[in-house]
């Protein structure tokens, strides 16, 4: 197995040496643990690239594709979205992998990226949730009429009961 960490940077650094003892344990609930720990990290440290093949070193399927929506989560958090939607289509699960086309086109409604946010979600089969994110960061930047035409288009009742509720929180909150 390829080691991504070296033994003369894992002695200079505690997050390299963490890495590196990750790296070298053998039992795969083990390894998914520590990488739980490291991946996270790294990715805090702005190192998007050694964390992403970090988690992709994790044998167990569950805890990996569960790291690379971490990692993919942070890609389009800092504009990397190519990254992002490479990680998500790497996932395995279909349903995780659903589940990082979700967070990152919520992360672009997010931003006010409207147009990105509904090209992810375009892909998926409910992207309910997602115009429902996008209704409420259209209403936070005070476009009502559009933030009301958005959620009449939602077709799941659930997502339009999260659109109204965050809109009245925001609301609220803001006096």
């Amino acid at each position: 197995m390829e080691h991504f960490i070296s033994r003369e940077d894992a002695e200079q650094d505690l997050l390299a040496c963490a890495a590196f003892l990750a790296e070298n344990i053998k039992s795969s609930d083990g390894r998914a643990e520590a990488m739980n720990a490291v991946v996270p990290r790294y990715l805090a440290a702005g190192n998007v690239d050694l964390a992403a093949a970090l988690a992709d070193t994790v044998d167990d399927p569950f805890s990996r594709d569960k790291l690379l929506v971490i990692v993919a989560e942070h890609c389009a958090s800092i504009d990397d979205d190519d990254y992002a939607m490479q990680l998500a289509d790497a996932i395995e699960d279909d349903g995780m992998s659903a589940q990082a086309r979700e967070r990152i086109a919520l992360i672009k409604a997010s931003k006010g990226e409207f147009e990105k946010a509904r090209e992810v979600a375009g892909g998926m089969m409910h992207p309910d949730f997602v115009e429902a994110g996008i209704a409420v960061k259209q209403a936070a930047d005070g476009d009502e009429a559009a933030a009301f035409a958005t959620i009449e288009a939602i077709e799941f009742a659930s997502a339009r009961v999260l659109a109204y509720q965050n809109i009245a929180t925001a609301d609220i909150e803001s006096e």
